[in-house]
Parts: C-alpha cells; structure tokens; sequence
C-alpha cells in the first residue's frame, strides 16, 4: 500500500493545500493520505496561530466534500505529541502504524531548503520517497536545483538543511530515486496572504472552505470586539 503524510501548521488549510492533497493522491496513486496539522510550529513565528483543535476542525470539513474524501484521514498525533512537532517523531509513529507500506513524504521545497532538519539521516531512513511540492516551476533536475540551492544558502547559514547537502554530495545511496517532484498549477496563497485579507477586511472567497470561512470571520470579529 502506498501511504501519505502531509504535515504542516495548515493556519488555516487553503486551496492550494487541497490541490496539492489531490494532486499527491493522483500523481501517486496514494492509497492512503494522513494530513497531520502540528500543534505550533517549531520554525515560525506564532503570531495568527489559530489553536490546534480549531485547525483541525477545518482540515476535516475541508476534506468532506472532497472526491478523494476516503483516502484521506486527518490525524491529531502532533497535536496530541507532548514533544515539539519535529518531523522525526511524525514519521516514525506512521511508520511503526505501516511497517511495510510505502511511505510518501509530501513536502515543500521551502522546507528542504530553509530548515535546519532534527535526525534528516534517520527520517531519509524510514521514508520511501519525499514527494517535493513544485512551487517555483522547477523544469531541470530537482537534485541539480537542490545541490545549486543548499550550497549557496549553506554559505549564508549552516543550519540550512546540511545533511541533504552532503547527501546529494557524495551521492548517497539511491538518492535520485528518492525525491519525485509534484508538479502542480502554482497557486499563490498562503496562509499569510489570506489574514492580510481578513485583517484589513477583504475577502476570501474561494480561498478556503465556505465552512472554514465563517470560522475565521467570527474569529477576526471576535478579536476586534475585545479591542473596543
């Protein structure tokens, strides 16, 4: 079986977090996805950090009307996790669940570059392949890409993710068969973009669940009437 796992703060999970939940499960042919909201992020700010039991009340009414809705399960254990929300611990706990399925990593290109990752070595262990969500338009090679990337960023701060770099570096075991590109429309909507909207009263429709909508206008309503 092949299993997905999509981590992140999802605050608030978007359209483009759907695309790509959609686009991971048919490019890949996923029998499986987990979408697994962390309880606060490790590497950004808080400020707009909804709670975790509220974004992962929107996860779920994203995902109900979804045509993929039966392969996906959304799962608290980050949030229920007593430790920091480190990628390590997420894999090895769905790993022990599907010792011998497939494991497909969904990630960012902005986390395999900007991340200072905890144990990378023993999680490219227990994963099969990471599945890097294409936002820049990537047309070359995604290690030649990574390689170029991680050695000029790694000049500026050696925290980035050096481990992959000595990887792709001495052209670790079966590493090129490790990282597949999805390739996707390129939507540009963050999370952040989308309370820059809400704060100065702009919409968001289309954006993210109508659901999910009217939970953050009453959110933003709320916080405005305690500022009165």
């Amino acid at each position: 079986m092949k299993v997905g796992v999509y981590t992140g703060t999802f605050n608030p999970i978007h359209i483009g977090h759907l695309i790509v939940i959609i686009f991971a499960i048919e490019n890949h042919n996923l029998d499986l996805l987990y979408v697994v909201p962390n309880k606060y992020p490790v590497h950004k700010k808080r400020k707009h950090v909804i709670e975790p039991e509220t974004r992962l009340k929107m996860i779920e009414l994203s995902i109900q009307n979804l045509i993929y809705k039966n392969r996906i399960k959304v799962s608290d254990f980050e949030i229920k996790n007593p430790l920091d929300s480190y990628t390590f611990y997420t894999i090895e706990h769905f790993r022990n669940i599907h010792p011998s399925d497939q494991i497909f990593y969904i990630v960012g290109l902005d986390s395999l570059l900007f991340y200072y990752w905890h144990n990378f070595e023993l999680i490219y262990k227990l994963i099969d392949k990471f599945v890097v969500i294409n936002t820049l338009g990537i047309e070359s090679n995604l290690l030649d890409f990574l390689r170029n990337k991680l050695k000029e960023l790694y000049s500026l701060n050696k925290e980035y993710n050096s481990e992959l770099l000595n990887m792709i570096e001495y052209n670790y075991e079966g590493i090129e068969e490790k990282f597949l590109l999805l390739n996707m429309p390129i939507i540009k909507i963050s999370s952040s973009l989308i309370w820059e909207r809400l704060e100065s009263g702009k919409a968001i429709d289309y954006m993210v669940n109508e659901k999910v909508k009217l939970i953050l206008y009453k959110m933003v309503a709320l916080k405005q009437e305690e500022t009165l």
